[in-house]
């Protein structure tokens, strides 16, 4: 079984454009655990919405998900795709779109699905923002991540990322992160407000 998932909506040719990185659990929709059906999504009050403020902007939006419960063998990829859809159903009934997919199963515990020690994409690691950006033609230094935990914050440190923002509430990660000159924000939708009004946009 792959390590990695991706699906791209758009790609783009010529300039290279700003984006928001996304992560999912924790910042679109709830983190319950190993999410491996639609019944147990929980939808974050005001994310589709806010997603659809980016996509108005003409903000590209990428979610970056590492998702080792493929690896642990508590969900397959199958299983991913019918949680995606109804999350992106969610999504398109507030008019909002994701630009773009990428997740990765490899589950370090496990040694991973691949057999390997680790994984270029599973953050910390930069990988699937580096590939998202190459894929749909995007400026790292000009974009966005946005994610709740530290692995997310410094998978956008480590891939160039310049605007880095962490959704949580949990001090001792958030503290970490504050080091880094990291902006911390309470949810999706304040997040987004943020971005709009320093690019202009809102």
């Amino acid at each position: 079984m792959s390590a990695t998932y991706k699906r791209i909506r758009t790609s783009s040719q010529g300039e290279l454009r700003p984006a928001v990185f996304l992560d999912r659990d924790g910042v679109l929709i709830e983190d319950t655990g190993f999410i491996s059906h639609p019944d147990q999504i929980r939808h974050i009050p005001g994310s589709a919405e806010a997603v659809a403020r980016l996509n108005r902007a003409g903000i590209t939006v990428a979610l970056v998900t590492n998702q080792s419960g493929v690896g642990r063998g508590y969900y397959s990829w199958q299983d991913f795709e019918a949680v995606q859809g109804a999350i992106e159903t969610r999504l398109a009934a507030e008019g909002a779109w994701l630009d773009g997919v990428w997740a990765c199963g490899y589950d370090p515990e496990t040694a991973g699905v691949d057999g390997e020690n680790d994984h270029p994409w599973r953050k910390p690691n930069p990988g699937m923002i580096q590939d998202a950006a190459l894929e749909l033609g995007l400026s790292v230094e000009l974009s966005w991540m946005a994610g709740d935990r530290l692995s997310d914050v410094q998978a956008g440190l480590r891939a160039g990322v310049q605007r880095v923002i962490q959704i949580s509430d949990a001090l001792a990660e958030a503290g970490q992160a504050e080091a880094h000159g990291v902006v911390r924000c309470s949810d999706l939708a304040s997040a987004v407000e943020l971005i709009l009004s320093k690019t202009g946009l809102r």
